[in-house]
């Protein structure tokens, strides 16, 4: 009699027979927007920002030209303030001190970086099926870990924060915002595991900063989170051949399962 596997059972079943099949050793995930929505959160929290400066700007400023000026400053105080989502309030205060921003006072600063701070302590929603993924990979045991372009605390303290991901704790490859998350980072993690990229498995949304990097370095199944858009390439790259493409992690493991013909 063929046993009838329940839901959690099942999806740990395709976890580990499609891994097997194809000599995987580890699973590579992205953080944001892969597990935990949080780049439309902190969009959100960056225009409630803008809102509270556009409110204390004198007649004749705009805030567009805020905006920009903004991520002008941002760029150049990355070395030194790398700690997203903080380095927004450090950039607030430095803007004070350029001509024409000294609206920016002591009120106002102390209520955005209170603002900041709130959103970095706060726990973004975990993303549909996010759960089930890392609990089922878990359990088939299959190494987990995560690469991400986050300070390491920032990081850590979004994991924590979600039970379903602390499996995931201390399998955190964090990449400073300031430099690219790309080859070299990919490299360093794989180094580290001493693990063949032949015998991994990348999931990520980002087609510059996960699949074609994941792609290089010699990883041949990889999954993109494409939203359910076809992207357009980025600076004349196209998406390689053999990439895996699925809407959102609720995806993943019918996505195996189709490949196994379960």
């Amino acid at each position: 009699m063929t046993e009838i596997l329940s839901p959690e059972k099942d999806s740990v079943e395709v976890v580990r027979q499609w891994t097997t099949e194809r000599g995987i050793e580890l699973a590579i995930f992205d953080l944001d927007d892969t597990l935990i929505e949080t780049n439309h959160v902190v969009g959100e929290w960056f225009d409630k920002a803008l809102c509270m400066v556009n409110a204390k700007m004198p007649d004749g400023k705009d805030i567009k030209e805020v905006k920009i000026k903004f991520k002008e400053e941002q760029g150049k105080l990355y070395d030194r303030y790398h700690n997203h989502p903080r380095i927004w309030g450090e950039v607030f205060k430095h803007l004070r001190y350029l001509g024409g921003y000294e609206f920016i006072d002591d009120d106002l600063l102390a209520r955005l970086e209170a603002h900041f701070a709130e959103l970095y302590h706060m726990a973004p929603a975990l993303v549909s099926g996010a759960s089930e993924v890392v609990t089922s990979f878990k359990n088939a045991k299959v190494p987990m870990c995560v690469l991400t372009h986050s300070n390491p605390a920032y990081a850590m303290g979004k994991v924590w924060r979600h039970e379903t991901l602390r499996p995931l704790l201390g399998n955190i490859y964090p990449v400073d915002p300031s430099i690219e998350k790309g080859v070299f980072a990919l490299k360093a993690l794989l180094t580290d595991r001493k693990v063949d990229p032949k015998k991994t498995v990348y999931i990520g949304d980002s087609l510059r900063n996960d699949v074609i990097p994941a792609h290089q370095v010699g990883i041949n199944e990889i999954f993109w989170i494409n939203k359910g858009k076809e992207w357009p390439p980025v600076g004349g790259e196209v998406v390689p051949n053999g990439v895996h493409k699925i809407a959102g992690i609720w995806e993943l493991i019918d996505a195996m399962k189709a490949q196994i013909g379960m």
